[in-house]
């Protein structure tokens, strides 16, 4: 039986997590409606679906470098803070003197290979850009110091308000200029503007940097380097499929193809726009169970957030993909229909991308980055040949379903690490619980047509309801599961 302190640490410890998922989960659902008020807002301000594909293709070239940055430092930063939370304003301010180096450096080589890039893809007009990009990594790179010194102390409040004061800034600029007829140029303009007015709030809220030798750059670098890796071969299995249709279509059609699949793509990968908080909270539980060699509470950490997420996702996957073209046109002007095709699979795609994330989330905040990197490179390579393979045959398809192939290749060999390392993993019995009601409601959801889109909505938010109702009735959600909830609403810790 546990003893009164250990058993308080313990309770005090879930009730953080409890109140972390709270604040950031609401930071990042504002994050994706603001996000995605840019998406469903810009083709409506832009000229043609190939003018959009511009703005993705360099949203999703920069955003690849941006995240390899603010994910490898912030997941870095907070791991050292978390560990050595006394010394968190020294270790901070010695990340914030590295990233600028680092920053500066992968920015200008951004910025030169950038004409090369778009030589690649077979669009020379997107080199100046993506050249323009580069200045988003730069200050990506010190805003991630901050973020990540406030994940570390557990500051998930102030880290959940940046989120969103920059979610609104960067929507308001990038929508504001596209409105103001600045086109493409205007709204990258705009998103590099809002990533260097966010520095200054940032550091305030990030508090006094303090000078200390405790952390060396070399043992930051040491851990840094494989979260580098890890977040690029992420990413870049996250938008592959994209640069795939623009390089790999006839030429005649690839931009306006790019502009389907972006609009595709962004409603495809909502699970892992969805996932993003849970990933945030679960890296820095795990990595201070793997400081303190508490391999149960790791356990315990994996397994709830993966069934949890599971729980969640599957319905929001299987509605896009058994809806796709309605959900298209739900979102998007009518010439964007086309995409709906590509959403169908995709959607299945975001769901084995975003399970995937969260579970090498897991692995590398257990301190085994390299493994996590592995596992995802390997679903990079998968989704690599696949797209090489299959997008000269089947154009946007076959983009899909390589995300497909990748995402579930990916989660395969995560699942089977945690599995072998900690007995972590969503159980055969969840599993086949969440695969019956999904096909139970993808075909429930093929049959019923209500036209509008008040009466889509209306026939999503039913068949959810059913959805979990099912759930219930398996025994997959019990009552216990609503009773943690209903604590960590309240602060409190869950059983």
């Amino acid at each position: 039986m546990p003893n009164g302190p250990n058993l308080e640490k313990n309770e005090h410890a879930a009730t953080g997590a409890g109140r972390g998922v709270l604040f950031l989960t609401a930071s990042k659902l504002y994050f994706m409606v603001a996000g995605y008020a840019v998406a469903f807002g810009l083709p409506r301000l832009l000229d043609s679906a190939g003018e959009y594909g511009d703005y993705g293709l360099v949203n999703r070239a920069v955003s690849v470098l941006n995240m390899v940055i603010i994910g490898g430092t912030v997941q870095t930063v907070s791991r050292f803070v978390s560990l050595h939370p006394a010394h968190a304003q020294a270790i901070t301010k010695k990340a914030f003197k590295l990233q600028a180096v680092i920053g500066l450096v992968m920015a200008s080589a951004y910025f030169g290979a950038a004409p090369f890039l778009a030589h690649a893809l077979g669009d020379s007009s997107l080199s100046g850009l993506m050249q323009f990009s580069s200045l988003i990594v730069f200050c990506y790179s010190l805003y991630a110091v901050f973020i990540g010194s406030l994940n570390g102390r557990r500051l998930f409040n102030r880290q959940a308000m940046l989120d969103a004061g920059y979610s609104t800034i960067k929507a308001s600029l990038i929508l504001g200029a596209a409105y103001a007829g600045f086109g493409v140029q205007g709204a990258v303009i705009g998103f590099a503007s809002a990533s260097a007015l966010i520095l200054l709030p940032a550091y305030i809220a990030s508090g006094h940097m303090k000078s200390s030798g405790m952390i060396s750059n070399r043992r930051i670098l040491e851990f840094q380097a494989p979260m580098f890796a890890y977040n690029l071969a992420l990413y870049l299995l996250l938008g592959l499929d994209l640069f795939a249709v623009k390089a790999l279509c006839d030429p005649s059609v690839s931009g306006e193809l790019a502009g389907l699949y972006t609009a595709a793509q962004y409603l495809g990968q909502l699970p892992y726009t969805l996932v993003v908080a849970s990933t945030l909270v679960l890296f820095p539980l795990v990595s201070r169970a793997s400081s303190i060699k508490n391999r149960p509470m790791a356990a315990n950490y994996i397994t709830t957030s993966l069934r949890y997420a599971a729980i969640v996702l599957v319905p929001l996957a299987v509605l896009l993909s058994a809806d796709s073209t309605r959900a298209v046109l739900f979102f998007y002007p009518g010439k964007y229909a086309d995409a709906g095709p590509a959403l169908e699979i995709l959607a299945f795609g975001g769901l084995l991308l975003a399970l995937s994330a969260l579970s090498c989330a897991a692995i590398s905040g257990y301190g085994r980055p390299g493994i996590a990197t592995g596992i995802l490179f390997f679903g990079l390579l998968v989704s690599g040949f696949s797209n090489w393979f299959l997008v000269p045959l089947m154009a946007m398809k076959g983009a899909a379903l390589s995300t497909v192939l990748g995402g579930f290749a990916a989660l395969a060999a995560a699942g089977t690490f945690l599995k072998a390392r900690f007995g972590a993993f969503i159980s055969l019995k969840t599993f086949f619980r969440l695969t019956l009601a999904g096909v139970a409601l993808w075909f429930t959801t093929r049959m019923i047509d209500w036209p509008g889109r008040p009466a889509l909505a209306a026939k999503w938010c039913v068949l959810g309801i059913l959805y979990f109702l099912f759930l219930w009735i398996l025994r997959e959600v019990k009552r216990d599961d609503i009773t943690n909830i209903l604590k960590n609403k309240r602060g409190r810790a869950p059983r």
